[in-house]
């Protein structure tokens, strides 16, 4: 998956020595306000082949075995009542996943440094390649790269990608998952927007808008 074209030189030096870097100020990602449209491709929306888009935002918290927890709500394709589907928490650049408070997981490292292996969600380990930082929002993030190659133009692509405050290109429940691979390829899910407090700060321009996720721009 083709990474944005918006890198600084300092980005693309990072890119190819490895170099180790950090961001000015942490970025959280739990805070009420953050908004993600994701792209499920596992079950069709209906028989023309629509598939659905998961709206997931932060609403309140819950006090579990006295470690708060933030809840996760989503709705299919912004209609219906929404449910709840995960609750994580937050803690010294880490976010911890849990359902029940009996056990949770790792679901993001934002403390990783480039060589580390790591594995997070439910998903098999994997080496960060390299560390960039991107200014979205108006905020330098860092952006952790894993699978790092580069293409024929030497621009770097990934097969995960990371963003500090937003979380993976797959979407925000769905980090270093081995079975997402190109959207071609029946790809099962993809991180199509994310917003902060209404404004939009990522959208993937394959996609015409964050709730028509089946209208694929033409790259050609």
């Amino acid at each position: 998956m083709k990474a944005t074209r918006f890198y600084t030189l300092l980005a693309l030096l990072l890119m190819a020595g490895g170099v180790k870097t950090q961001a000015q100020e942490y970025v959280p990602m739990i805070q009420e306000g953050n908004e993600w449209y994701t792209l499920d491709a596992i079950v069709c929306k209906d028989t023309e082949g629509h598939y659905n888009t998961l709206v997931n935002w932060l609403s309140g918290d819950t006090l579990i075995n006295e470690v708060r927890y933030t809840k996760v709500m989503e709705t299919l394709n912004g209609e219906g009542t929404p449910y709840q589907v995960a609750l994580l928490r937050e803690e010294d650049g880490k976010v911890w996943e849990t359902y029940n408070g009996n056990s949770e997981i790792l679901l993001y490292d934002f403390t990783a440094n480039v060589g580390d292996s790591l594995v997070c969600g439910y998903g098999d380990y994997f080496v960060l390649d390299s560390i960039s930082i991107e200014q979205i929002g108006g905020v330098d993030r860092k952006k952790f790269w894993f699978g790092l190659e580069y293409d024929f133009t030497g621009e770097p692509y990934a097969m995960e990608t990371w963003i500090e405050g937003i979380g993976s290109v797959h979407g925000l429940l769905f980090p270093l998952n081995p079975k997402l691979l190109d959207v071609e390829s029946n790809e099962e899910f993809t991180l199509v927007c994310y917003t902060e407090d209404g404004e939009l700060l990522y959208h993937n321009t394959r996609f015409v808008s964050c709730m028509t996720s089946t209208e694929i721009e033409d790259a050609g």
